[in-house]
């Protein structure tokens, strides 16, 4: 974001996407549990998208 700032950009605006129990974890949680604690990643439950204008 601070990149894009520095660029000229502005921000329009800010979306936070809630992708907790979306199509693709759905009856998976267990699994992303695991994956998460074998990779050593975090799960995200959101996620932000930035909109930018020039």
């Amino acid at each position: 974001m601070n990149a894009m700032m520095q660029a000229g950009f502005r921000i329009k605006s800010i979306v936070v996407k809630n992708i907790e129990n979306n199509k693709g974890k759905r009856m998976q949680e267990d699994l992303w549990r695991f994956r998460a604690l074998v990779g050593g990643f975090y799960i995200f439950k959101h996620e932000y998208i930035f909109l930018f204008q020039k």
